[in-house]
């Protein structure tokens, strides 16, 4: 049996659960109810029996001239779901009206329906309908790709919160362009579990329709089903007035590969970070490298997780790879801890100047391995010291797909060491001067060789020296992930 249906129009007086009290009008699922707009917004309640899945439209009796809004709140005044323009393929609707599709209520209670205009002040007649079901009144077209725009704004140390319908093999692009001269939009994706999924702050892109400080998330692929929320919020807590503009993608039924290599051009704006998201299961091994394209840019790499914690960082590649430029940088074997989803963000190293901050260059992720041991590994420390022109050497034990970093670190003030890893049969596999990592229990100049794994069973031996052949002591951390 259906659960009883009441939809309440307000008038002046109130029922339980809002702040004004509403003499109830009954409506079934099958039934309209046309109401007139006189500038402001007009409140309908629904009461549900049960937890139900509704879907609702408002549609303009005036026409096209008419832009109508819809919400849905709970009795705690929380939204639940808005929507502008229905951005469906639906001859029966205006282009401004408003449609709300396959909503879950979570409980039994009184829920409120408001309808209103995009500019507050139009009037006319609208006719809202409501059905129930997880079939909602209209899917959207995908096939068109729909462009969903939505003008709002949020109050200064709050978040505004639109809820979303994604569907699993779909892209979203999401797009916060502030309209106003005091907003500084952040922007995040919540999965149906109420996890951050993607953020952004500065775009970083070339599009010149966005300010420099405009929030967009590019290409993010939905993997889940469900009824997503974006947040957007003002840097400092400033609020202010944005246009806020969803993407759509196809459908795509292809598998995401789990090896291979993923190629991004980006440009970095001064001051303003490039950010590409990249999904990763634990054990997955990383290489993700910078190369500059404009010749006076120094790029620096990161990968955050989403909750802007810094895992791993490079700002000079720091190996022998004929490749790479000096300025390059790479973060090598990145071992991906946790199944989700990372940040990495590309910005121009500035020293004094800004000539090396900003230019285009090319964001490679190479995922070079699966099913990587987890884990921070085990430590085994030794002491060195060499003469000038010296050389010191350290034997140590590894298994093949042990993951190695072989940290140098100078005891003698100024000594610069430059470390070299050599395999059982003496060939030179890895080498390096200046650390170039974000590791901040390093100075400058020490050297580190991170995360190499071992190609074979054997014995293998570090060799220090110092750069220009300088004499100096030393401590060398071998880290083993196993």
């Amino acid at each position: 049996m259906r659960p009883f249906l009441l939809l309440t129009l307000l008038l002046a007086l109130a029922a339980p659960g809002f702040a004004q009290e509403r003499f109830p009008v009954t409506i079934d699922e099958t039934k309209p109810v046309i109401i007139e707009i006189d500038e402001s917004a007009v409140d309908l309640i629904y009461r549900a029996a049960q937890p139900v899945t509704i879907s609702v439209q408002a549609r303009s009796l005036a026409g096209s001239t008419l832009d109508t809004t819809l919400e849905v709140l709970d009795a705690a005044q929380v939204r639940l779901a808005y929507n502008d323009d229905h951005s469906t393929s639906r001859a029966d609707l205006n282009p401004f009206d408003s449609l709300i599709t396959a909503l879950d209520l979570p409980a039994a209670g009184d829920y409120l329906i408001r309808v209103g205009t995009f500019s507050g002040t139009a009037s006319g007649q609208i006719e809202v309908t409501l059905t129930l079901g997880s079939t909602p009144i209209a899917a959207p077209n995908l096939d068109n790709v729909p462009v969903e725009t939505v003008r709002a704004e949020v109050p200064s140390g709050e978040r505004y919160i639109y809820p979303v319908q994604l569907t699993a093999g779909t892209s979203v692009t999401i797009t916060v362009r502030a309209i106003d001269n005091a907003l500084d939009p952040k922007v995040a994706l919540v999965n149906p579990d109420g996890v951050v999924t993607a953020t952004n702050d500065d775009h970083g892109t070339p599009d010149t329709t966005l300010s420099r400080y405009d929030a967009r998330i590019s290409n993010f692929m939905i993997t889940t089903s469900g009824q997503y929320r974006i947040e957007v919020s003002g840097f400092g807590g400033i609020g202010g007035v944005f246009e806020l503009i969803i993407e759509r993608g196809r459908v795509s039924n292809e598998p995401r590969p789990q090896l291979g290599v993923e190629t991004v051009r980006g440009t970095v704006i001064l001051g303003v970070p490039f950010q590409h998201y990249v999904d990763a299961n634990a054990g997955d091994v990383l290489v993700i490298t910078a190369t500059a394209i404009t010749e006076t840019l120094d790029v620096d790499v990161g990968i955050y997780n989403l909750q802007d914690n810094l895992l791993d960082a490079s700002y000079e590649h720091g190996s022998t790879d004929p490749s790479l430029f000096f300025y390059d940088a790479r973060i090598n074997n990145f071992i991906v801890q946790q199944t989700g989803t990372y940040l990495i963000e590309v910005v121009g190293f500035r020293a004094g100047s800004n000539e090396r901050a900003a230019g285009d260059f090319m964001l490679t992720i190479e995922r070079v391995g699966t099913g990587a041991p987890l884990g921070t590994g085990t430590n085994a420390v030794f002491l060195g010291e060499i003469a000038p022109n010296g050389r010191f050497t350290q034997p140590f034990t590894a298994r093949a797909g042990d993951f190695v970093t072989i940290t140098v670190r100078a005891l003698t003030a100024g000594f610069d060491p430059v470390v070299a890893l050599i395999s059982p049969e003496g060939v030179l596999l890895a080498t390096n001067d200046d650390h170039g990592s974000s590791d901040g229990t390093l100075a400058r100049f020490d050297a580190q060789i991170v995360r190499y794994r071992m190609p074979t069973d054997g014995e293998y031996t570090i060799e220090v020296s110092g750069y220009r052949d300088a004499a100096g002591s030393f401590g060398i951390t071998i880290t083993t992930i196993r």
